[in-house]
C-alpha cells in the first residue's frame, strides 16, 4: 500500500481543541496546504475565513447544529464555498463540451 492510501486510511477527526492561538506559521501552512487540494476543473471556489472572536464563534456554533467544537478553540477556521462563474470559465466549459 503507498503511502498517500496509509495516511488516507488513518485519518482520525478530532473535535476536541485547545483554546490557544495557533501561530501566524501554523496558519500560513494550513491555508497554503488548503490552497494545493485539488478542485473541480481548476476552479478554487471557496475562501477560507479565520474567526478567533468568541461570540462571533458562538453564534457560528449555534447556527451549526449546535457544534460546540465550532466554539470551543483557539482559532475556528470555515471553508465558504463560492461559486461565480467567470467569462474564462464559461469560454473553457464551452471548449470541453465540443471534445469528442
Amino acid at each position: 500500500m503507498n503511502d498517500t492510501l496509509k495516511t488516507l486510511l488513518n485519518h482520525r477527526s478530532i473535535r476536541k481543541f485547545k483554546d490557544e492561538p495557533l501561530s501566524q506559521e501554523h496558519i500560513t501552512s494550513i491555508i497554503k496546504s488548503a490552497q494545493m487540494a485539488s478542485t473541480s476543473s481548476f476552479i478554487q471556489a471557496y475562501t477560507i475565513i479565520g474567526v478567533t472572536d468568541k461570540a462571533i464563534k458562538s453564534q457560528l456554533a449555534h447556527l451549526s447544529g449546535p457544534q460546540p467544537y465550532v466554539e470551543q478553540n483557539g482559532h475556528f477556521l470555515c471553508s465558504v464555498q463560492i461559486f461565480i462563474v467567470t467569462p474564462l470559465q464559461e469560454q473553457w466549459k464551452r471548449q470541453l463540451s465540443r471534445r469528442p
